[in-house]
């Protein structure tokens, strides 16, 4: 089985992992599921089942060729502590399982996977739980696998969406990348590291870093950007307030702030286009575009970011958003040398108002994130706040990291710029909105 782990925080693994979740609530089996809208039967049983209170009665047959999307019970909200469930998935001798699991975020304090590549529902040989948080892909070359979750009945809870393609078993590898074209977006890289939080270098390829490129600025940088298409960037109004475009640099393509890589472009902005009622005091309306001097090109290491056009309404609440950037790692700290990222609950702008520290100044366009000691802080100012489409598997720009007080200050939520309130201020700019 060849694997993939991407970034999943405290893992715990034996040589392989593998995610795969179908949904249902507690105490529910389901005994059929859908691929692409086709339903697709139970074709065996297993008295081995009778101790788990979701998941599938029977084995699932998956014909090649189709693909399965799974969840976590109840995703995209939280699960529920003391779920056990039991799902086996199988597909013709000609065929395997490729897996992408993201978001992925199992508690480590108690909840787990089990997975068996063989499809044993026993998994002897699965001897360690899989928890963690980030991104998982999986290539098995077995056509039958067994998956496992338990949930601590005092868990936080978490939540994570798989998606499973039956194809036959890759016996090439093509070095042919064909282009990307000018809104293929969304598309994340898989360069991860294994148990940390740092992200890898190709894994946000739409993440931009402002250098201050005055005289005295020395070349530093002081925010991030997010690539919306060749020619523009979005940041935040407050990192562009009172600085020429002449000052400022960008850089695409880029991992550690000391040195350039071989993936690395640069640019400077020909113009800063800041949302006319940004509100110094407020932070109201704190979004700005910088148009660059000349496009980027796209490649696998610089790839704009999905606009949320198709979620105008949204209000992503409980979902969970990932913020990326070089910060640092604690208030008045040093900022971070490699490109960071920390996975965070999002809070919608009504649950975010309830806040009595930072409800007062939240506007209709702004809304939160909160989680116990992770939080964005100085220097992420400007970046994306970004959310995966558990459909889709695309990254979508829903918040700018606008302020807060302090960085992860109890029960101190995150403040960010409300994407979708702006698509027709952007518009009016860049000519056009990269989303699919």
């Amino acid at each position: 089985m060849n694997v993939l782990l991407i970034n999943m925080g405290p893992l715990l693994f034996s040589g392989w992992a593998i995610v795969l979740l179908l949904p249902g609530c507690l105490g529910e089996l389901q005994p059929a599921l859908h691929f692409n809208q086709t339903t697709v039967g139970d074709n065996s049983s297993s008295a081995e089942l009778r101790q788990y209170t979701c998941g599938t009665t029977t084995t699932v047959f998956v014909s090649k060729g189709y693909q399965g999307r799974f969840a976590s019970p109840s995703y995209p909200n939280l699960y529920s502590g003391g779920a056990d469930c039991l799902w086996t998935l199988t597909t013709s001798s000609d065929a395997q399982f490729t897996l992408v699991c993201d978001p992925f975020s199992i508690s480590c304090t108690g909840d787990y996977l089990l997975v068996s590549p063989s499809g044993d529902i026993a998994f002897k040989d699965t001897p360690n739980p899989v928890c963690g948080t980030g991104r998982l892909q999986v290539t098995s070359k077995a056509n039958t696998i067994a998956i496992a979750f338990h949930s601590a009945y005092y868990t936080n809870g978490g939540g994570f969406s798989c998606v499973a393609q039956a194809q036959a078993p890759t016996t090439v590898l093509s070095t042919t990348i064909a282009p990307p074209s000018n809104c293929d977006c969304g598309i994340k890289g898989q360069n991860r590291v294994v148990g940390g939080q740092t992200a890898g270098v190709t894994e946000w390829p739409w993440q931009t870093l402002l250098a201050d490129i005055s005289p005295s600025g020395g070349g530093y940088q002081f925010c991030g950007a997010t690539l919306i298409s060749p020619y523009w960037v979005l940041t935040a109004a407050h990192c562009t307030y009172n600085r020429l475009a002449a000052n400022i640099g960008v850089v695409v393509g880029q991992y550690n702030t000391l040195s350039l890589s071989s993936t690395s472009q640069v640019r400077k902005v020909s113009q800063i286009i800041q949302h006319p009622n940004f509100n110094r005091t407020t932070v109201n309306h704190d979004i700005a575009l910088l148009r660059l001097d000349s496009p980027v090109s796209f490649s696998t290491a610089v790839r704009p970011v999905c606009l949320p056009t198709r979620f105008a309404n949204y209000d992503f609440d409980k979902q969970i958003g990932v913020v990326t950037g070089w910060g640092t790692t604690s208030f008045g700290g040093t900022s971070s040398e490699n490109l960071l990222e920390v996975s965070l609950p999002i809070i919608s702008t009504a649950n975010c108002r309830l806040n009595p520290i930072v409800g007062p100044k939240i506007t209709d366009n702004m809304f939160c994130t909160y989680a116990e000691n992770k939080d964005a802080c100085q220097g992420d100012s400007g970046g994306p706040l970004n959310w995966i489409d558990p459909q889709t598997g695309r990254a979508y720009i829903v918040g700018i990291t606008s302020f807060g007080i302090g960085c992860a200050k109890l029960n101190t939520p995150g403040i960010y710029t409300k994407v979708t309130n702006y698509f027709s201020w952007m518009q009016q700019y860049t000519g056009t909105i990269c989303s699919v």
